[in-house]
């Protein structure tokens, strides 16, 4: 279900890129650990629902993401 969502999000959001929506320079890729060498907890503040999945698409190809959230976020269903 997670890799369902995460591909309709990231089609979604590289669509709006694509037909010139939505303009972004993404920084600091290079401080990113190299795959291989393990996981990374990103944390982040965000505004509205809109940031989770925008940075998930933002990240290289090779980055499989998993989300945390507390208990009551998943509670509710779609």
């Amino acid at each position: 279900m997670c890799t369902l969502m995460y591909g309709m999000i990231f089609v979604t959001i590289h669509f709006f890129r694509l037909i010139g929506w939505w303009r972004w320079r993404v920084e600091g890729l290079e401080n990113l650990p190299p795959r291989k060498a393990g996981g990374m907890v990103m944390a982040m503040n965000h505004v509205n629902g809109l940031d989770i999945p925008v940075i998930g698409a933002m990240l290289p190809f090779s980055y499989r993401l998993s989300w945390l959230g507390k208990a009551e976020i998943f509670e509710n269903p779609i």
